[in-house]
């Protein structure tokens, strides 16, 4: 069965119809709800749980017991923080959104809940990701943007089927990173940071199409960038480049590359020739 109530100015659950283990999902979207239904606790075969955009502020421990979720989305409430005990629903595995609330740490227990493939932690006041995120192997895209992480666990490394990754608006200084893992890798959005030092294994992240830096601290790209054969999109605007690699005249595929704003950049006289490539350059 399937109860849906959504945007009616909720309190609490309607009348519900059938047995508590009928039920597979629950929508309660957009309502007035303050505290986490406890009727929901019943529900043992809910798979599909949205309490989003309500005004909830904890999620009780005796989640686990609804163990056969496998989607939720629990964003714009109030929650301060995750239990420990909603790791235990290791059934977990499509998408869970925490995004829009108030949590100010992750318990370190993402591996119990290895299967979830997309992950939005946004919006909330993160000043740092646990190590065992980097546990997630079917992991498509993770949003950790409006938080203040100041860096970020080498475990991300690990991730190898993550294709986009969003970490803009932080406070991050540094971005230096192996991933070898990161082979599906397409969209690397870090706008609005503290980055100084960029570097990636870009012959490794061959599918990598886009790149956005923008508002950051970057005084120069790293030479291999070059091999990231993949890119169309390189948005550098608001850095502190002073020069520039001529490998980036490697990226056949580069449709844009935008460099204003960087005051002190000397615009090398081979930029033509990026532009004879059929790439537009703003500077």
């Amino acid at each position: 069965m399937k109860l849906t109530a959504m945007s009616k100015g909720l309190t609490k659950l309607p009348h519900l119809e059938g047995a508590m283990n009928s039920y597979k999902e629950v929508n309660i979207f957009n309502n007035s709800f303050k505290h986490f239904p406890e009727a929901l606790i019943k529900m043992k075969n809910l798979e599909i749980l949205n309490i989003s955009a309500n005004q909830i502020d904890t999620i009780p421990s005796e989640i686990q017991q609804i163990a056969q979720l496998k989607n939720i989305d629990f964003g714009h409430n109030q929650i301060r923080t995750i239990p420990e005990t909603f790791f235990d629903l290791v059934n977990l595995q499509s998408y869970v959104y925490l995004h829009n609330n108030k949590i100010t740490e992750l318990p370190d227990l993402f591996g119990k809940v290895p299967k979830i493939e997309y992950l939005n932690l946004s919006d909330n006041q993160l000043t740092k990701l646990p190590e065992s995120i980097g546990e997630l192997k079917y992991l498509v895209e993770l949003r950790v943007m409006n938080n203040q992480l100041k860096d970020i666990p080498l475990s991300l490394a690990l991730l190898e089927n993550i294709r986009e990754l969003y970490l803009r608006n932080n406070q991050i200084n540094a971005f230096k990173f192996d991933c070898s893992n990161w082979e599906r890798l397409r969209i690397l959005e870090l706008e609005s940071n503290q980055i100084q030092q960029f570097s990636l294994n870009f012959l490794r992240a061959k599918n990598l199409q886009r790149i956005n830096l923008r508002h950051n601290k970057v005084e120069r790209l790293p030479e291999d960038i070059g091999q990231a054969s993949s890119l169309i999109d390189l948005d550098l605007r608001s850095n502190e480049l002073k020069s520039l690699p001529e490998t980036l005249l490697q990226l056949v595929k580069l449709q844009r590359l935008d460099l204003r704003w960087n005051h002190e950049l000397i615009i090398p006289n081979w930029i033509e020739d990026l532009r004879k490539q059929g790439c537009i350059v703003y500077y």
